[in-house]
């Protein structure tokens, strides 16, 4: 249903009765449907008269409106509630999904609960694959297959399962595995060496994506990684730790890449012989499992890799294939089951389909569940430098290396504070439950011009994506500046994340010259005060981001920022376009290359908020199924 003043049926339960029939009848709805008026509670009203009758609806299945909009309730918000409780009295299943300009507290009165309602800022957020995925654990939390089905069983549901295996001329063992959390597990990398750096980069970045998700500290799982031609990385018994492997992923260069042709044949035997050994760590009793990643066809006889699978199945060794551009998979079909391929148009991919891999093998979704203890007791919480006592800027500086210091240490004793479990995959974690108030602090001059102005807020609403606002733990202030500064508004002005983006929505753009320290010093002593919402318990941030050196108090502009970390306000600054970061590398806290980031062009903003927020959580950030996974080195 499509709705605007009243809702219109397009597609029933009894037109379209094939997947691919109601994707037909989605890509013919016409832009003409769309209107200004969103009256929600009139298309939840129609939506049981006019689909679930006796005649269309199933009496055996279960009841589920799904209702997104992008808007604003246009009638009056208690008619909506009224009709959602209707149709839950009723035993409908209620999800809501908002987007941009929606009330996200509006949309969580209607949806049955407060977990099946969602909300992204974007269109373009809401269609990577960590949101809808959020959505669907809640749509079908219980999805299964049958033990019967060719296709791979959740662990959760079944004790064990069968990898079934292709009929060839050659008859190859069936292997039972167990879907228990143990595992040793190896990656063998084929990459051309003709490929790019960056796709090298987003191929290893892949792997530590994968590593995260395993219990690797608690020995449920081991790794070892074979590049082809007799490069054995590291063998299972090398690292018996999650950051040791990361660390080792880290050192990995494309150098390691040196023929363009891939000899599959060598790379199984090499593997089943070098690798799933006793010597080299491999484990009686544990499930063994090999990861093919490829991005060029074999030059391996079909003949020698049916013996080489016949082989592996012989030594219980399980094999997955993950092709990349390739346009022949026959030898990765002939090594692997069916259900054990998956295929990527390019490395680009991995970020936004990798995880079919992950649901594949139970074992790399083995991570203890957070802690929720953030250091040990004997560790004593690290303090915001400057608050109690005035202190000098070299003094606060020494105290905010003891403070990362001690952190660090908490981090290496409690290594799953900052990880990701199956159960909240597609949502950020590690850095989410922070406390922290946070000023940013935005030029609005007139070298910025609006619509990168535009982009410049997109930025913030990007960064404030993952920040609990609701919960109480982030704070959020604004202050924009050009020939003057102009507080937008203060950390205890909105309590919720919705209000803050309306907020940010509104901030109009003023041109004028670029007066920077005026800015900073209203950020330090104006909102980072008792009065207007700062805690004297939780870390003050700042924010700074200028396309520009400052024309206006310029000699101010440093000794602002000096000032304003001598009283315990950490700054990141970054720079757009600039040639010269003299002044930008004055304003950010020190060291300057952990705290001061520029970029070419306003486009490029929304990349910076990863490498920003890995900064700010003193953490490995990587962006993998459209989600921050965020892991304490």
């Amino acid at each position: 249903m499509n709705y605007a003043k009243k809702g219109r049926n397009l597609v029933d339960f009894n037109k379209s009765k094939t997947k691919n029939g109601v994707f037909s009848a989605i890509d013919k709805i016409d832009l003409k449907y769309r209107a200004a008026a969103s009256n929600a509670g009139a298309a939840l009203n129609e939506v049981q008269s006019k689909f679930f009758t006796k005649n269309l609806d199933r009496p055996e299945a279960e009841n589920i409106v799904i209702l997104i909009t992008d808007a604003k309730n246009s009638d009056q918000s208690e008619n909506m509630v009224k009709e959602a409780d209707e149709l839950r009295k009723s035993g409908f299943k209620i999800i809501t999904v908002g987007i941009r300009g929606a009330d996200a507290n509006e949309l969580k009165g209607v949806a049955s609960q407060s977990s099946m309602s969602f909300y992204s800022p974007s269109f373009e957020r809401a269609l990577t694959g960590g949101f809808t995925e959020s959505v669907w654990d809640v749509l079908n939390p219980a999805a299964s297959v049958p033990a019967t089905s060719p296709t791979r069983v959740p662990a959760a549901t079944s004790p064990s399962r069968v990898v079934t295996t292709k009929v060839t001329q050659e008859s190859v063992s069936e292997v039972v595995a167990d879907t228990g959390s143990e595992a040793d597990i190896v990656f063998a990398v084929h990459f051309n060496p003709r490929g790019s750096n960056t796709e090298f980069l987003q191929l290893i970045d892949y792997l530590k994506s994968l590593v995260l998700t395993s219990d690797v500290n608690n020995q449920k799982v081991r790794f070892g990684l074979y590049f082809d031609k007799n490069n054995f990385f590291f063998q299972l018994k090398d690292y018996t730790n999650t950051s040791a492997i990361i660390d080792a992923l880290g050192t990995a260069s494309k150098s390691l890449t040196t023929t363009d042709q891939f000899d599959l044949v060598s790379v199984l035997r090499d593997v089943r012989t070098r690798m799933f050994t006793p010597a080299n760590g491999d484990r009686a009793n544990v499930q063994n499992i090999l990861i093919v990643f490829t991005d060029t066809v074999t030059s391996g006889a079909a003949l020698l890799l049916q013996r080489e699978r016949n082989l592996l199945n012989n030594n219980k060794i399980i094999v997955y294939s993950a092709g990349i551009g390739l346009n022949d998979k026959a030898a990765l079909e002939t090594i692997s089951d069916e259900t054990n391929l998956v295929t990527f148009s390019d490395y680009s991919e991995l970020k936004s389909y990798g995880e079919q891999l992950l649901q594949l093998i139970p074992a790399m979704n083995t991570i203890p569940a957070p802690t929720t203890t953030a250091r040990p007791k004997d560790t004593v919480p690290p303090t915001r430098p400057g608050s109690g006592k005035q202190t000098d800027l070299e003094e606060t500086e020494e105290n905010e290396i003891d403070t990362h210091s001690t952190l660090d240490e908490t981090i290496e004793n409690n290594i799953n504070i900052f990880t990701i479990t199956p159960a909240t995959a597609g949502k950020f974690i590690g850095c989410a439950g922070a406390k922290l108030d946070l000023v940013f602090v935005l030029d609005a001059s007139t070298s910025v011009t609006e619509p990168n102005f535009e982009l410049m807020k997109d930025f913030v609403k990007d960064f404030l994506l993952d920040a609990d606002i609701d919960g109480g733990n982030v704070r959020v202030g604004v202050v924009i500046y050009s020939d003057a500064d102009y507080v937008q508004f203060q950390l205890n002005t909105y309590a919720k994340k919705a209000d803050v983006y309306n907020a940010i929505d509104d901030i109009p753009y003023r041109y004028g010259s670029t007066n920077t320290a005026d800015a900073l010093k209203t950020m330090r002593s104006v909102m980072f005060t008792a009065g207007n919402g700062d805690r004297s318990d939780v870390n003050n941030v700042a924010v700074v981001v200028t396309d520009g050196v400052s024309n206006i108090n310029s000699r101010r502009t440093v000794p602002e920022a000096e000032q304003a970390r001598a009283e315990g306000i950490h700054i990141y600054a970054i720079g757009i376009g600039l040639t010269d970061t003299k002044e930008l590398d004055g304003i950010a806290s020190k060291p300057v290359d952990e705290n001061r980031f520029a970029v070419q062009d306003f486009t490029e903003l929304r990349d910076l908020r990863h490498k920003v927020f890995s900064a700010l959580c003193k953490c490995f950030v990587i962006d993998y199924f459209s989600s921050l996974i965020c892991y304490a080195r």
